[in-house]
């Protein structure tokens, strides 16, 4: 129904992708094979995807317009700080974390401008050309993790550094992301805005410094728009003027001096985090990441098979997006899943080595074969027997005819 709707409104993946824009996209995919970001590894581009969709050139990228339009997928986005909303996904605002636990192989860069930040200082640039850099992400996941309890889940807020927190802290047990000192104070705005406040942070020297501002206006007022502009020192450092436009801004290098900023917002309600990243920390941590995951990972048309070493009795977090129709053995037995995070599959696993298989078949695609084969077959029979009806009056007024010329003749 939205898609019928969108007709008339030209909301359908933002319009018609350009055949200069197709051809373009496919030749640098092509680059990007040649350098080990092939199918299925992941790659995010700082594209909008609603326009090119990524799948459609065997990337599947994080940006993407959700084929299946899984809601889950979107809102698990949005709890980590990507722009995200509704059927709608892109990699604004993916940061180390997120990266290498969706497992996300390397990024793009179309300008020289540094639109990842803290990514391109913990990536390798491995090719470039005329309106490119290539970057390879040296700290990739998996496709999947063991884990014993789904913290994220029970904790989820509009506060998406804790969530990032939860998320990589049920993998790896640390937490990497570190809430500034504060001090807020009101302020007279000075756009044509509501309410504003002076913020003065207290950065520790040499962290990654990020920021996010919590859209409730969009999510608890009937989707009403609001404003919010971010100044530091007077310079607009960032700025939202479509409330679900929201993503983690990446503020660079702190020295350890006070940093003084200034917040406007339409909407009270609207929370501002700033958060420092503890780099160091991460590349300790990371290695304990990749343990816990899949490897020996193979892909066909069967599906996917993989191997899990468990070092306990505990649970196996698969980054597939949790819907009925999978078929998940654990050393060839069917095992019931059930959901990590509300979005992706979950299995249970005990202590040991364990060879994982996944399938999919779509539910109600046979029940919805044989229907229609059933209707196919009432369909002709109902033809044959149209056709035999016919055939017998035919005949029947042939003979009919026959007698009454003959009685008429014969008078």
């Amino acid at each position: 129904a939205y898609s019928v709707y969108s007709l008339d409104n030209d909301r359908i993946a933002g319009g018609y992708l350009e055949s200069r824009s197709y051809n373009e996209f496919y030749v640098r995919n092509e680059i990007y094979k040649q350098n080990g970001f092939v199918y299925p590894g992941r790659l995010t581009s700082y594209l909008d995807f609603s326009h090119d969709d990524g799948f459609l050139f065997e990337i599947p990228s994080l940006d993407y317009y959700s084929s299946s339009y899984n809601y889950n997928v979107s809102m698990f986005f949005r709890n980590l700080g990507m722009n995200s909303i509704f059927h709608f996904s892109e990699d604004s605002g993916i940061t180390p974390v997120s990266a290498s636990l969706l497992n996300v192989d390397g990024a793009v860069s179309y300008n020289d401008s540094n639109e990842y930040y803290t990514l391109f200082d913990l990536f390798e640039p491995v090719s470039s050309g005329e309106d490119y850099i290539l970057y390879k992400n040296p700290y990739p996941g998996s496709l999947g993790y063991t884990y014993d309890i789904d913290t994220f889940s029970s904790s989820v807020s509009g506060d998406v550094f804790n969530n990032l927190n939860n998320l990589y802290h049920d993998f790896t047990g640390e937490d990497v992301f570190i809430k500034c000192r504060r001090e807020d104070k009101e302020a007279d705005p000075v756009d044509d805005i509501k309410y504003a406040w002076e913020i003065t942070l207290n950065p520790e020297s040499g962290k990654h410094l990020f920021m996010y501002i919590s859209p409730q206006d969009y999510f608890d007022n009937e989707m009403q728009g609001c404003n919010d502009y971010l100044y530091f020192e007077g310079a607009l450092v960032a700025f939202y003027t479509d409330a679900p436009d929201r993503y983690i801004v990446d503020l660079g290098y702190s020295d350890g001096s006070t940093l003084n900023f200034l917040f406007e917002t339409d909407n009270i309600d609207n929370e501002i985090y700033f958060y420092s990243f503890d780099d160091q920390l991460f590349l300790n941590s990371v290695g304990r990441l990749q343990e816990s995951g899949l490897f020996n990972i193979e892909y066909s048309e069967k599906g996917i098979n993989a191997t899990v070493r468990a070092e306990e009795n505990c649970n196996l977090a698969i980054f597939l997006p949790y819907e009925n129709g999978y078929t998940i053995k654990v050393d060839g037995i069917s095992t019931n899943y059930d959901s990590y995070a509300g979005c992706v599959l979950s299995v249970p696993i005990e202590k040991g080595i364990h060879e994982i298989q996944i399938s999919y078949f779509t539910p109600g695609l046979k029940t919805g074969m044989i229907l229609s084969a059933f209707g196919i077959l009432c369909f002709t029979l109902s033809l044959f027997a149209a056709e035999n009806k016919r055939r017998k009056s035919v005949t029947k007024g042939d003979r009919t005819g026959v007698s009454e010329s003959r009685v008429k003749w014969n008078i």
